[in-house]
């Protein structure tokens, strides 16, 4: 495990004023999700708090963290004890349901959609 310098999406979305993120941010995030997808994994849990946002001397990008829920698509499944109750999660994604590909996708138009 290594330390990561910079910022959650989350805690950007909470200063006050709300500190502004690049388009870089989500595109770094859809790489980062083709590069797991393309050897059959899911991330699994895709939230702002699991994406860090870090200064380059090329601007913003960002890196996932937290891989606890990382899995095969298609075989392995979703921890039985996801809070399923606090996070607008998309269809398919509950308590010990298969993970999917188009799952870590879908929550990615979410996260761009609602933290613009």
């Amino acid at each position: 495990m290594e330390r990561i310098p910079g910022i959650t999406v989350w805690a950007m979305t909470q200063s006050r004023p709300p500190v502004p993120f690049p388009d870089t941010i989500w595109d770094d995030v859809g790489r980062a999700l083709n590069a797991l997808h393309a050897e059959d994994w899911v991330f699994g849990d895709l939230r702002i708090p699991n994406v860090m946002c870090v200064p380059t001397e090329s601007g913003m990008h960002a890196k996932l963290v937290d891989f606890d829920w990382a899995g095969k698509h298609g075989i392995d499944r979703y921890p039985a004890t996801m809070n399923v109750g606090s996070m607008d999660w998309t269809p398919g994604m509950d308590r010990y349901e298969i993970m999917k590909k188009h799952h870590d996708l879908q929550m990615l138009r979410r996260l761009r959609w609602t933290s613009a």
